[in-house]
């Protein structure tokens, strides 16, 4: 969250049009919310929180479904996306020759690399 959150205030520094502005404040309130979501549902995978290492002995416990986990990376996923297209109008309009812009904005779009991966290190880790 911390690193979105920093990208995301970077872009206001940065980013010029109020659009973009109002843009970034909407992506920094999705962030901070989803983020809070995503860390209510790791501290308290389960209700009671102990019937997380023993839930036999809680009859009535019940966990948090594997959907959730699923709309968890997916929304994390949807904001990397959004933080990593928001800049992109201002980059093409830079005025600068085309073969530095499009070396920015490749710079800027490798971090899909980050982003798509992200699936198959979650099915990987609950293999183990």
């Amino acid at each position: 969250m911390a690193v979105k959150l920093s990208i995301l205030v970077l872009y206001l520094r940065i980013l010029s049009p109020i659009f973009l502005h109002r843009v970034c404040y909407a992506a920094i309130g999705l962030v901070v919310l989803g983020s809070g979501f995503s860390l209510i549902t790791a501290l308290a995978p389960c209700v009671p929180v102990a019937a997380f290492w023993d839930g036999w002995t809680h009859p009535g416990a019940w966990c948090w479904p594997s959907p959730v986990t699923w709309m968890n990376i997916g929304f994390h996923m949807f904001t990397e996306v959004v933080i990593l297209v928001l800049p992109m109008p201002f980059l093409l309009s830079l005025e600068v020759p085309w073969r530095r812009k499009i070396g920015v904005v490749l710079l800027f779009a490798f971090g899909i690399m980050l982003v798509s991966p992200k699936p198959i290190l979650y099915c990987r880790r609950r293999e183990y």
